[in-house]
């Protein structure tokens, strides 16, 4: 293995697992706060979906925000 192959190995294991880490932190914030909540990657699943449609709707990156935000409000309230 030549260090291109491990430096950019390591850069995408690092890119891909920082969203799955900030649920992983709202989690164990919550659990500190004696709150247990277990649904924190369904609600960056449809805080994204409702960004993605959103965006591709509107054409507005923007609005597509708005209804990620909204989405992931939306799914906690449940």
């Amino acid at each position: 293995m030549n260090a291109d192959f491990i430096a950019s190995f390591l850069y995408s294991v690092i890119r891909i697992t920082t969203p799955l880490l900030y649920g992983a932190l709202g989690a164990l914030i919550c659990k500190q706060g004696g709150v247990l909540h277990i649904a924190f990657e369904a609600c960056m699943l449809f805080a994204a979906f409702f960004g993605v449609v959103a965006s591709a709707l509107t054409q507005s990156v923007f609005l597509g925000l708005i209804a990620g935000m909204a989405g992931g409000i939306l799914v906690m309230l449940l």
